[in-house]
């Protein structure tokens, strides 16, 4: 297990550096790709759950999520242990008129009720003393304020041990090995029981992060063939080069992805309201930071059957559909499904079932190599048609 001092100490020294500083503002500040998509969906979400005008980011960093929302009139305050960061922050000229302050957020340098809404976005993910951080970062909201942070799922990984038939420590070795790697992950139990001991709301929780692995990566995806095979990475490579493509991914992050369970993504939004709880808390979110199209069912059908007019955009929904059978998400989302998109699945299908059953025999010759020989020569092309055969007698209906 590790210490958290040990993970503050290993991430806080990799962007303490002016290099550093640079490195990571020309990754997370790029206008197009998936790390486009997220700062997109970070700072929406953001935006839709805050309250008032004064906003505190905590572990600002180049700002990409909280100076997109500083030009609405929003009072912006960045905190950033890293000095070389709040430099790189305050060069954007967009930071005009933002008050950055360096200070660490275990001990943030304000008053008791400073602020109208605190966020901490991919900084409070990375420490494990979560209850100690989460109680500062509510100090300083106000009453009736929001408080905004962004951690791993461990419903995910322990729904995902399930399906699996393994121990949820088995799918995050990585993570609790390696403080470079460590992901807090929390599962709604322990935010709940949080709220009801600090008697607070807890307002919100909101998945995301089916497109955009990253850090905290969905692990319904990542035993499928698609991703060990790199067909998803390769698919989302191309979001910065197709218009069309990211419009689409958009709307499945938007409109899909944070509608379902915490248990079906790897991350999610938390968020906190410091005002006691009115009533039971429901599955995923509240009325009024929803990501709800209020359009009702048939917009949103309307719109979907438009972004699958694009070909690319079919063989990614596809693509992610196959990777998700593991989760259920093919079965949960086929009655939903426009019948252009349907068909195109149903042969996908097929033709994994003539995949998997020519990996099936291969694997039971690589079993019998010997019979695959005679005096040195290679047997294997006789067989051919008898393979065939066995395919088709797997996979093709009858009749």
């Amino acid at each position: 297990m590790l210490l958290d001092s040990e993970v503050v100490a290993r991430k806080r020294a990799r962007w303490q550096g002016r290099a550093q500083a640079a490195r990571l503002a020309e990754e997370t500040g790029v206008a197009q790709g998936p790390q486009h998509l997220k700062n997109l969906i970070e700072s929406d979400i953001v935006r839709r759950c805050m309250v008032g005008e004064r906003l505190l980011d905590v572990g600002i960093g180049t700002g990409r999520v909280s100076l997109p929302l500083a030009a609405g009139g929003i009072r912006l305050t960045g905190i950033d242990a890293s000095a070389a960061m709040i430099e790189r922050c305050a060069a954007d000229p967009r930071a005009s008129g933002v008050r950055l302050v360096p200070g660490e957020l275990e001990q943030l340098p304000f008053a008791a009720e400073a602020f109208d809404t605190v966020i901490s976005i991919d900084t409070f993910v990375h420490f494990a003393d979560w209850e100690a951080n989460l109680d500062e970062l509510m100090r300083v909201t106000r009453f009736g304020g929001r408080t905004i942070v962004d951690v791993g799922s461990r419903d995910h990984i322990d729904a995902v041990a399930v399906s699996r038939g393994c121990v949820p420590h088995e799918i995050r070795a990585m993570e609790l090995g390696d403080p470079d790697a460590f992901v807090l992950r929390l599962a709604q139990a322990e935010l709940r029981a949080y709220a009801v001991e600090r008697d607070v709301c807890l307002a919100a929780l909101i998945p995301y992060g089916a497109v955009l692995g990253g850090l905290v990566p969905n692990y319904w995806l990542s035993d499928s063939y698609a991703v060990r095979g790199g067909g998803i990475d390769r698919l989302v490579s191309w979001l910065g080069a197709d218009p069309l493509l990211f419009a689409f991914a958009e709307f499945i992050e938007r409109r899909i992805v944070q509608q379902l369970p915490p248990s079906m993504c790897g991350r999610m939004f938390a968020v906190f309201e410091r005002q006691p709880a009115s009533g039971a808390y429901g599955d995923t979110r509240v009325t009024d930071v929803a990501a709800c199209d209020e359009r009702g069912p048939a917009a949103w059908h309307a719109e979907l059957r438009a972004h699958l007019q694009h070909e690319a955009n079919r063989s990614f929904a596809i693509t992610f559909l196959l990777a998700a059978r593991a989760a259920g998400l093919s079965e949960f989302a086929r009655a939903a499904l426009p019948e252009l998109l349907l068909r195109d699945l149903e042969r996908a299908e097929h033709a994994m079932q003539i995949d998997d059953a020519c990996a099936g025999l291969a694997a039971a010759w690589r079993s019998r190599t010997d019979e695959l020989t005679f005096h040195g020569v290679d047997l294997a092309p006789v067989f051919a048609r008898s393979v065939q055969r066995e395919v088709r007698g797997r996979c093709e209906p009858a009749g």
